[in-house]
């Protein structure tokens, strides 16, 4: 199937197209209210998710990004997306001609790649329902594959906050304004590649015993998602405070303790799914959580669609 081309709305010319979504009616190509479908385009895509969360299928991989998620989609290479509910997200869409140096490059998603715990969800089978609903056979969720940095709350707020002034600039389009939208789109990678090789840093770093215990631990979630898992009791058997733990545990992942294990039992749900015949209720047992209506809601959140929605089908 060919994938379809779109357009960039070239509001000026600059090259630089901000976009704000704050609801569902503000995105374009938008398709039966829920859906932009696989499509690709000749410039660079940058997204940065501030509320609620969605869904986007890129390089064979279906993920649920949340608030904080920021992503970099070159010319040329299909995606898509699917949203379940209202979402906030930033949209900058720019050309190559514009900059000294390749975005995808100059944003290494390498890095993310280099410490064990950056690839825990490699090999974890997801799906993704493709333009006519239909469920092909399990794709490889590798939630690195998409080059995903999660920022944390300063550092995306500092972020939006230069997004905005390149979108006042589009607006207002006041003398020299092109040259500002550049300045300022430079300056949000270069800041994001700050975040970047900071995250990374902080790892090399600190890969000693909290690393390890934090690995250990990621071991265990994987090997026994079933498990009642008691976080203060883990921390206070490696003599530090629960809040110190949590610190530690998004310091060496980028998400907090009950994020990861959502996504993780999520994504491992997604797989029961597919590929077993146990009921809704045997598999939230076998992820860990003892609540259908609980278990039915965070998959919802995440992926868009109750479970019962792919046992029906």
């Amino acid at each position: 199937m060919m994938v379809p081309y779109l357009d960039c709305p070239h509001l000026d010319s600059s090259g630089i197209t901000l976009e704000y979504y704050d609801s569902l009616q503000k995105i374009r190509f938008l398709e039966d209210g829920t859906t932009v479908k696989l499509h690709r385009h000749d410039f660079y895509e940058m997204v940065l998710i501030l509320r609620r969360s969605c869904r986007h299928f890129y390089r064979s991989t279906y993920i649920p990004l949340m608030p904080g998620d920021l992503f970099l989609i070159p010319p040329d290479q299909p995606h898509s997306y699917r949203f379940h509910d209202s979402i906030a997200m930033c949209n900058c869409q720019f050309y190559r001609r514009i900059l000294e140096h390749e975005p995808e490059r100059f944003i290494a998603a390498a890095l993310h790649q280099k410490i064990p715990m950056r690839k825990r969800f490699e090999d974890i089978q997801a799906v993704w329902a493709d333009s006519d609903h239909r469920l092909p056979p399990g794709y490889v969720g590798n939630i690195n594959s998409q080059g995903i940095i999660h920022l944390g709350r300063a550092e995306q707020n500092y972020i939006f906050g230069l997004l905005e002034q390149i979108r006042r600039e589009q607006e207002e389009q006041r003398f020299g304004f092109e040259r500002i939208k550049k300045m300022l789109l430079e300056t949000v990678l270069i800041q994001i590649k700050r975040v970047q090789m900071d995250q990374f840093e902080h790892m090399e770093r600190n890969f000693n015993w909290q690393t390890e215990m934090v690995d250990t631990i990621l071991n265990q979630m994987e090997n026994d998602l079933s498990a009642d898992y008691d976080f203060n009791a883990i921390a206070q058997k490696q003599g530090i405070s629960i809040s110190y733990f949590r610190i530690l545990f998004k310091n060496n992942t980028g998400l907090s303790l009950l994020e990861y294990l959502n996504r993780v039992r999520v994504l491992r749900a997604l797989e029961l799914l597919q590929t077993t015949q146990s009921s809704i209720e045997e598999i939230s047992e076998q992820v860990g959580i003892h609540d259908p209506n609980y278990f039915a809601r965070i998959f919802k959140k995440l992926i868009g669609y109750p479970p019962s929605y792919f046992k029906s089908i």
